[in-house]
């Protein structure tokens, strides 16, 4: 059947009505508008797939860059009380400004996480990582000195403090933890970093 059988059988059966427009005029108005909603359809998915990508571009840009570095090396906690005694490390912290002492204990296993989050929550300013040492220029070569200090006990082993008050303004402890031990030192805070795998020299 083609398009003028379809006009005729419309016609017959509309024989008996009245119209003030002819069916033709009517079924090419039809085929218009059908035309003009697939164009609409179109535009509207057309325009739902632009926000769509903007959308995916923001969130992508919001995840990328040093900013995630950053967060992961440095995080900031509250200052809160922390009083933590494992088998690696020891961290207490005080409130009100009382500062806090985080202490090595040589050939005790280190969780770089726990630490790193221990020490956040402490308020203390540090970055540590895990399978590497990160450092870069601190202009004051002995202010290491002032913060970290060690001490052997009866038994054999080393323990090295780091005192949290004695941290010179714009430094901050920096911490490798390795699988047999650690390195650590002072680096300049909010500042780009220097990493490498060296092994540690604290055993």
């Amino acid at each position: 059947m083609n398009d003028n059988d379809v006009l005729e059988r419309v016609r017959v059966a509309l024989s008996g009505v009245h119209m003030h427009e002819p069916v033709e005029a009517i079924v090419a108005k039809g085929s218009a508008r059908r035309r003009r909603q697939g164009i609409g359809l179109a535009v509207t998915a057309i325009a739902i797939g632009g926000i769509l990508a903007t959308g995916l571009v923001a969130v992508n840009s919001s995840h990328g860059g040093s900013s995630v570095r950053d967060t992961a090396l440095r995080p900031t906690g509250s200052g809160q009380p922390v009083h933590v005694h494992l088998a690696g490390f020891w961290l207490d912290s005080y409130p009100g400004g009382g500062g806090g002492t985080l202490t090595l204990i040589k050939g005790g296993p280190i969780d770089a996480n726990v630490l790193r989050q221990d020490l956040a929550d402490a308020g203390i300013p540090a970055v540590v990582t895990a399978g590497q040492f990160c450092d870069n220029h601190v202009a004051d070569s002995g202010a290491l000195d002032q913060v970290v200090s060690s001490r052997r006990q009866a038994d054999g082993t080393v323990l090295t403090t780091f005192t949290s008050n004695a941290i010179p303004n714009g430094l901050e402890i920096s911490i490798g933890v390795f699988p047999k031990g650690a390195r650590f030192g002072l680096a300049t805070a909010n500042a780009s970093l220097n990493c490498d795998s060296t092994s540690p020299n604290f055993r």
